[in-house]
């Protein structure tokens, strides 16, 4: 065989290799992408998973200890309702009912001295609001009740979210995801396999290298452009690598047979691990059901609270109008007071003008004596001279000068 021939089979052989490496390669690089790409999912669907499983968790710890023991448990009824309500409000009415009391016996002991009858001043005040504080205790009792009730039921409620929920299907899910996926993502993948599916991946690209490298010589060669020394070392050289190319295709056969065996070893695990991810969305969409449950019985704790409010605002405003009765009861007393002095001071008035009339009376009786012995002279010496006519009905009129009317009040 001629050189010429010789260098047109290398040519043809490296050509015919290269093309058969190539779609060895371009299939296996599909099936990497392609097994990635399902990796890469998973990733996600896992990620998806962890996340949702942290939100229940999360949210379970909110609704246990932020709903249930702090708002409800702490603010609502121990706070709201047993302090300010049982114990404060509670305190203030039953203080007030005892002191409204206490001034209206003081306003029944009280006679009223300036009638006749046996009237007391409790007789002339309303009693309209005196027993809205009994109704408010009666009230009280009665929603006290429902509150106890109601504290039963949050705290078997609380008791099933910590217990039945958050320290036992939540923490079973989360085990199971562990278990199933590994905590950091799809750690059921052997990261030796994976790692080898690299490595294969790396020796392709280097054997597929090599290949065009055979097959530039070859063309290079066939083109007759060296000088005679290169084209003769460039000859032997590809000569060499000629007798090589089999056993080249054969690691290249291997290396992509071995690629092929470890990705269908990882999608049999990805296809076992199936039946657990829907294992886990089942378990998720339970548990997901149950904590959705326990948020829907918080109304019931809803009503309470505007009860609550509700009562605790009327109570406020009634002990504001017995605040305001009892300011009244003893503002009527105080007054009742000063009426009795304005009553002496009228009366000492009185008195003091019924002597000041009867002074008058006897100094105007004593002038009126006066006059009379006057008017009689007058008479005796003047009166047989004077006709009747010159001053008629006065002359000899001996009635007194003044007439005095007065009455003075009985106080």
């Amino acid at each position: 065989m001629s050189e010429d021939e010789s260098i047109t089979l290398y040519w043809d052989n490296a050509q015919r290799t290269l093309s058969k490496a190539q779609l060895m390669c371009q299939k296996s690089q599909n099936m990497i992408a392609d097994l990635q790409s399902t990796v890469t999912a998973w990733q996600k669907t896992i990620s998806k998973i962890q996340f949702t499983i942290c939100c229940i968790d999360n949210q379970t710890i909110y609704l246990a200890k932020s709903i249930l023991e702090g708002m409800i448990g702490k603010r609502l009824l121990e706070k709201e309702w047993e302090r300010n309500v049982l114990d404060n409000l509670s305190k203030e009415m039953k203080r007030l009912k005892e002191e409204i009391l206490a001034k209206m016996e003081i306003l029944r002991d009280t006679k009223h001295v300036l009638g006749d009858s046996d009237e007391t001043l409790a007789d002339f005040i309303s009693m309209g609001n005196l027993n809205i504080l009994n109704e408010k205790f009666r009230d009280l009792d009665v929603i006290n009740t429902q509150v106890i009730n109601i504290r039963s039921q949050h705290d078997l409620l609380l008791k099933k979210v910590l217990n039945q929920l958050l320290k036992n299907k939540i923490r079973k899910l989360k085990h199971e995801c562990e278990t199933y996926f590994g905590s950091e993502g799809v750690k059921f993948i052997s990261e030796k396999s994976y790692g080898e599916i690299i490595v294969l991946e790396e020796e392709l690209v280097e054997l597929l290298r090599s290949l065009t490298d055979h097959y530039d010589k070859c063309k290079l060669l066939k083109s007759g452009t060296l000088p005679s020394a290169e084209y003769a070392e460039l000859l032997r050289v590809v000569a060499n690598d000629n007798d090589e190319l089999d056993k080249i295709m054969g690691i290249l056969n291997d290396a992509v047979d071995d690629i092929s065996r470890l990705a269908e070893g990882i999608y049999a695990t990805i296809q076992q691990k199936e039946k657990e991810k829907q294992h886990m969305k089942s378990s998720m969409l339970k548990v997901a059901n149950e904590l959705k449950k326990y948020e829907d019985y918080l109304l019931v704790f809803q009503g309470i609270e505007e009860l609550i409010s509700k009562f605790k605002q009327t109570c406020i405003q009634d002990i504001a109008k017995v605040q305001e009765l009892s300011s009244f009861y003893d503002n009527f007393l105080s007054s009742y007071k000063h009426l009795l002095e304005e009553v002496e001071r009228r009366s000492n008035v009185a008195k003091q003008m019924k002597r000041i009339i009867e002074r008058c009376e006897e100094e105007l009786k004593a002038l009126t004596d006066e006059d009379l012995k006057a008017r009689q002279m007058f008479l005796l010496e003047h009166g047989d001279y004077l006709p009747e006519n010159i001053w008629p009905g006065h002359i000899d009129d001996l009635e007194p000068l003044y007439k005095l009317s007065h009455e003075i009040k009985e106080i």
